[in-house]
C-alpha cells in the first residue's frame, strides 16, 4: 500500500498555505505522495512539482474542478496536462464564471448593509471564491465565524446565496480525460441518497469516470466500506485525500489515511510499495 493525501489546497484557491508548504507538511507526515488540487486552477502545480522532486516525495499534477447539477459536485482530475494552452484556456473560462458569480454576491451583501473591503478579495495569486468572502466577513466583524458566515449569507439556504454557473459534472470529466487525467468523483458522502450516488457514478462512468476518492476524513467506516464496493463493483479506482485548506480541529495533511492500492497506483503513474 502507498501512503498519500491527494487532495489538498494551497493558496492559489482557497487554502491558507503555498504549495511547498503543504508539500513539507505530507512528508513530515511520512507520505509517499501528495497532490495539490486547487479548486478550477492549475496556478501552483507546477512550483509544487519542482518543490516535490527536490524533496524527493512524489508530486501528483492535479485539479478539483467545481460542477452543478442539481447540487454541487466536485471531480478531481489527476495527472493532467497542466501545461497545455487549450486546457489552460478552457479553465480560465471557468474562473471567469466564479469571478462573476462572486461579484453578485458582493453587491448582494452590500444590499444586505454589509460592505467588504473588495481590494482584500482582488488577489490574482488565488482563485478567489465564497470561502474568501466568508473570511472577509470574520475579518470586518460581520459574522463570528465561517460557518456562520455560510450559514446566514452564502451557503445554498443563504440569504445571498446565487446559484453558481459552472460546468456539468460529465464536462469536467471529459476535460479531464480529454487532457490526459485521470477523472476521480470527489467526497462521495456529500452527494445526495445512496441510490442517487450509485446513479451518478452510472452516468459518468459513459464519459470516463475512473476514480471515487474513498478515504476522506468525514466518510464513517461503513461509508468507506460502501464507497470501497462500489469501486469494485464499478471497476473504478480508490484514492482519498484530506481535503487540507488551513489547520483547525480535525483537518490536517494525511489526515484521511489514504492508502492505494495496486491498481491505483498503476493508474496513477506511481510506484506501488
Amino acid at each position: 500500500m502507498l501512503k498519500c493525501d491527494l487532495h489538498n489546497h494551497s493558496v492559489y484557491s482557497d487554502g491558507l498555505f503555498t504549495p511547498a508548504e503543504v508539500i513539507d507538511m505530507a512528508i513530515a507526515k511520512g507520505l509517499d505522495a501528495v497532490a495539490i488540487s486547487d479548486h478550477d486552477t492549475v496556478r501552483g502545480v507546477k512550483e509544487a512539482v519542482e518543490y516535490g522532486k527536490s524533496k524527493n516525495i512524489k508530486v501528483i499534477p492535479a485539479i478539483e474542478i467545481s460542477t452543478f447539477a442539481n447540487n454541487e459536485i466536485h471531480i478531481l482530475g489527476y495527472n493532467i496536462d497542466y501545461e497545455n494552452p487549450e486546457f489552460l484556456q478552457v479553465v480560465e473560462n471557468v474562473k471567469s464564471m466564479r469571478r462573476s458569480r462572486n461579484e453578485r454576491i458582493l453587491n448582494k451583501l452590500e444590499e444586505m448593509k454589509i460592505k467588504l473591503d473588495r481590494s482584500a478579495l482582488d488577489n490574482d495569486h488565488s482563485n478567489i471564491g465564497r470561502m474568501h468572502i466568508a473570511r472577509e466577513m470574520v475579518a470586518e466583524g460581520y459574522t463570528k465565524d465561517i460557518n456562520e458566515a455560510f450559514d446566514i449569507y452564502l451557503g445554498t439556504n443563504g440569504v445571498c446565496h446565487i446559484d453558481a454557473v459552472r460546468l456539468k459534472p460529465y464536462e469536467a470529466v471529459k476535460l479531464i480525460k480529454r487532457y490526459g487525467g485521470v477523472p476521480v468523483l470527489a467526497h462521495p458522502q456529500r452527494y445526495y441518497l445512496e441510490n442517487v450516488l450509485e446513479s451518478l457514478i452510472e452516468g459518468l462512468l459513459r464519459y470516463g469516470l475512473e476514480g471515487i476518492e474513498v478515504y476522506y476524513p468525514k466518510h464513517t467506516k461503513e461509508q468507506r466500506d460502501h464507497y470501497l464496493q462500489l469501486a469494485e463493483k464499478y471497476d473504478l479506482i480508490a484514492t482519498g485525500g484530506s481535503d487540507f485548506h488551513t489547520h483547525k480541529p480535525n483537518c490536517e495533511v494525511g489526515i484521511a489515511n489514504a492508502v492505494l492500492d495496486e491498481k491505483a497506483c498503476k493508474k496513477l503513474g506511481l510506484e506501488y510499495k
